[in-house]
């Protein structure tokens, strides 16, 4: 998902804005959540979620396209509608790839299958069709082996043209990271492009059958062959 903000953040006319319902997330759906830098994102963003849907998504943009790069999971309890009014954009990752690199972050004992958000992805699937939306959504493989082809489709159905700059960026962070940056987003930074030779060792390795990581992953399974379906 880091790469995809990145890629982004390449078009002129795009702002992007990089988890801005953290706050509202480790403040109203999961305030025990550990994270590192919880104390951090709390005092820098603000913990109303509705507050930041009505000002940053919904409000007046600079540029033609905002894209905000979000967890499935911080959309719960917002009261304010918005999916009728954005497009949205569902990537979805193995779920041993992603337990196994928010392991290698946060440590096996913080490592559980309900925090990749995988049913709130589902949720948010069937709350588009809802309100008459069409969900995109995007394998993370399919970004990593085609992404000039899986760029132009998405670009296609958001309705916007394909920027070839999206193929490419500086090596390093750009301005609009996250605080928590330098906990997760090591590999993109080390990138300069979607090079599958920089995934994350978590996505070439796979874990041990009996840790508690695969553990967790197999529960996640039929979610996962779920949004496949979709």
């Amino acid at each position: 998902s880091t790469s995809l903000m990145y890629a982004f953040a390449q078009r002129p006319d795009t702002k992007v804005s990089d988890e801005p319902l953290y706050a509202h997330y480790l403040s109203n759906i999961d305030p025990s959540a550990y994270r590192p830098y919880r104390e951090e994102v709390l005092a820098a963003q603000n913990c109303d979620g509705n507050a930041v849907v009505r000002e940053l998504m919904l409000g007046p943009c600079e540029k033609k396209v905002l894209f905000m790069k979000n967890m499935a999971k911080f959309w719960c309890k917002l009261e304010e509608p918005f999916l009728a009014s954005t497009k949205n954009v569902i990537l979805i990752r193995h779920p041993l790839q992603v337990l196994a690199s928010w392991s290698s972050t946060l440590g096996e004992a913080n490592t559980r299958i309900e925090d990749m958000g995988l049913q709130e992805q589902l949720d948010l699937v069937e709350a588009v069709k809802a309100v008459g939306g069409e969900p995109i959504i995007i394998s993370n493989d399919d970004l990593i082996r085609r992404p000039e082809g899986t760029l132009r489709a998405l670009c296609g159905r958001l309705g916007i043209e394909f920027d070839r700059r999206m193929l490419r960026w500086e090596r390093g962070g750009i301005p609009e990271d996250g605080l928590w940056a330098k906990y997760w987003y090591h590999v993109t930074h080390a990138s300069t492009g979607f090079d599958p030779q920089l995934r994350s060792s978590s996505d070439r390795t796979p874990a041990p059958a009996g840790g508690r990581v695969a553990e967790e992953a197999r529960k996640g399974e039929g979610m996962f062959a779920a949004l496949l379906a979709r």
